[in-house]
């Protein structure tokens, strides 16, 4: 079977928690007055907590802050009328009362997820990640052939590599690289995405940078000419991106989803499959978390609740049957959901007790059930328990346990689970020797890594090299690595 290639949008572990979940415990209006019949009192419906992602060393210190937002459209912050907690007192305590954090001292990574709660509504995806010994100080997402960072510190320059024939490497030409190369002019970057030959950014500031293959739209500029540096985007108040095989995804911080590019299979989710060459809004609301898969869309509610539309040709949708979806549907089995991610045709859920679930194209072992079996709803993966991070890859599935471990499954055609074979596999299994990682990236055929190194992170990647997507300094035929290796420093 032809595979179409996927890209998870920057689905993995740091990145799938670019967004506060918001988890609505109670709802109905509230009225008041007396007498002759009250004036309606606007009620809160979410809360939004900032930054949604702290990266901190043994003893460091970060101040939360919490934004109400309003049935009559206002938004207020209510960072010091909020109940604060983290849920793990080994990661660090926030002060209850101001949403204060001060990070313990661990002898292993450690995530608190930190939730704050007014008149019975709660977000709880704003998280502190504490490395011992330092800060990770880089994050790194995989596209389809081609590779991305950024370093997390007061330039937050981008970086990329490997295969660049449309511009997607942002370096104002369309030669390939082996080695990280500085994105030009852009910086202060708080996550990036990579598409099959586009790429995407989110900047500090809440605004939209894309560049790469346009042929579909799925750059948003209204044109379909291919560029080959950053091209801004007239979108605001965005806190989350993902990339699909040729479409686009952007969250605004109200909880509305913009689209754009490709939409043959309805993976734009507007109803229609006309390409669209500008963000278009779509009919969903309440949306905390996006992903992209091939030609699918995934989007996760404020009330727990997973929407799936687009292409469904091998059950990637969850929704039990093989139909299209031109408009969002719910995964009605699914719960309790924290992370989400889409490969080429298949997708992954990451529920709140550390279980993975998984559905779709299994051709390879992707769904990680001990079988090569599709499966048109959510299964459970084999084996696998505590994990904090997933992402989909085009045929295979990477899960990230909380120890700092990497657990792989799928198809191994050319190393990508990273276990020094190319033998495909159908259950998830732990890569040897490979520790302290703090976030995972499946891209096509590779994937990436970022692993703690004395105070700073350091970028590792494994499988398909023949564009130099793995950084290390190689292409061609004979570059492919079948374990973690090292990219080239930036």
């Amino acid at each position: 079977m032809s595979k179409k290639f996927f890209v998870g949008g920057f689905s993995f572990f740091l990145i799938a928690f670019m967004i506060a979940a918001l988890f609505i415990n109670g709802c109905g209006a509230a009225s008041g007055g007396g007498g002759g019949g009250g004036n309606n009192i606007s009620t809160l419906t979410s809360i939004i907590i900032s930054p949604v992602l702290s990266n901190l060393i043994p003893g460091g210190n970060q101040q939360y802050a919490a934004t109400g937002y309003y049935s009559d459209g206002t938004n207020k912050d209510i960072t010091n009328t909020a109940a604060w907690s983290c849920d793990n007192a080994a990661a660090g305590v926030i002060t209850a009362t101001t949403g204060y954090f001060t990070a313990a001292n661990p002898a292993t990574v450690q995530v608190g997820n930190i939730t704050a709660t007014k008149d019975s509504r709660t977000s709880n995806s704003a998280r502190a990640v504490v490395v011992p010994g330092g800060s990770q100080g880089v994050t790194a997402a995989a596209g389809g052939y081609h590779s991305l960072a950024f370093k997390n510190d007061a330039n937050g320059f981008a970086w990329a590599w490997g295969w660049n024939g449309n511009g997607q490497l942002g370096v104002g030409d369309t030669t390939l690289r082996s080695v990280p190369t500085r994105v030009l002019t852009i910086s202060t970057v708080a996550s990036v995405a990579g598409g099959n030959q586009h790429s995407i950014a989110l900047l500090n500031n809440g605004t939209v940078m894309t560049w790469g293959y346009n042929n579909y739209g799925q750059l948003g500029d209204n044109t379909q000419i291919d560029k080959n540096t950053p091209q801004a985007l007239a979108l605001t108040n965005i806190i989350a991106v993902a990339a699909g095989d040729n479409h686009t995804l952007a969250l605004v911080n109200d909880g509305t989803l913009w689209v754009w590019g490709r939409n043959n299979n309805g993976q734009l989710g507007d109803g229609t499959q006309v390409n669209r060459l500008v963000p278009v809004k779509i009919s969903i609301s309440d949306v905390i978390a996006i992903a992209a898969g091939g030609n699918h869309s995934m989007a996760l509610k404020s009330d727990g609740t997973l929407w799936t539309w687009g292409d469904n040709s091998n059950g990637q949708l969850g929704d039990n049957t093989i139909i299209q979806r031109l408009r969002p549907v719910q995964v009605s089995t699914l719960s309790g959901i924290t992370a989400i991610s889409g490969g080429s045709l298949h997708s992954l859920a990451l529920k709140s007790n550390g279980t993975v679930w998984a559905w779709g194209d299994n051709l390879y072992g992707q769904l990680g059930t001990g079988n090569i079996i599709d499966s048109h709803v959510p299964v459970q993966m084999n084996n696998l328990a505590g994990i904090i991070g997933i992402s989909a890859g085009g045929e295979h599935s990477l899960a990230l346990k909380s120890g700092g471990t990497v657990w792989a499954t799928g198809r191994n055609n050319h190393g990508q689970l990273g276990d020094n074979s190319i033998l495909d596999k159908s259950t998830p299994f732990q890569i040897p020797g490979f520790t302290n990682v703090i976030a995972v990236s499946g891209g096509y055929w590779h994937s990436i890594a970022v692993r703690i190194n004395g105070t700073d992170g350091t970028v590792w990647a494994w499988g398909y090299n023949f564009y130099g997507q793995l950084g290390d300094g190689t292409s061609g035929g004979a570059a492919d690595k079948l374990v973690p290796t090292q990219t080239n420093a930036f």
